[in-house]
């Protein structure tokens, strides 16, 4: 009878382990509530899901952006971050490589496919080339997309990397 009490209860706490499973020290499926950094004006509202949007905050990377939560009934499922090339409606493309060679980096670290982002980099290697990129892998994280692009209207690239459970 005791050992059953003892493996109940070993069972209960490793269901209630807290360790971070989404990027920047986050939960999949942890509440909007209980993201302490989340302040009033930060998230829109909508019927089926909240984004709450950030700059270049903590917990986010330095040389992102713009960085966003989204959550639904079940809790928090997209992390995305923003990274571009320059100052806005001043591109920069070695700015953007820099940018982009921080953010391969990292996501070697947390397992995303090496020969998939090496493929990205030569891509990138030169302006005219590095546009319509999309790459998808699996990581310790979930799921990672990868998307760069040039905007058609200023002329800046933008790595955009979507995190889902």
């Amino acid at each position: 009878m005791r050992f059953i009490i003892v493996s109940v209860i070993a069972l209960l706490l490793a269901g209630c382990d807290s360790k971070p499973d989404a990027p920047f020290g986050l939960k999949w499926g942890q509440s909007m509530d209980s993201v302490s950094f989340i302040k009033d004006g930060d998230c829109d509202k909508k019927p089926d899901a909240t984004v709450c949007v950030f700059g270049a905050e903590q917990p986010f990377k330095d040389y992102s952006d713009d960085n966003a939560l989204t959550f639904n009934g079940d809790g928090l499922f997209k992390v995305l971050s923003i990274s571009i090339g320059g100052k806005r409606y001043q591109p920069d493309f070695e700015d953007f490589k820099i940018k982009l060679s921080k953010e391969v980096d990292y996501l070697k670290s947390i397992g995303f496919d090496s020969e998939k982002l090496t493929n990205v980099l030569d891509k990138c290697g030169s302006m005219d080339t590095c546009d319509d990129v999309e790459v998808t892998s699996k990581t310790s994280y979930g799921n990672a997309e990868v998307e760069i692009w040039r905007s058609a209207h200023d002329g800046d690239h933008q790595l955009v990397v979507t995190f889902s459970k």
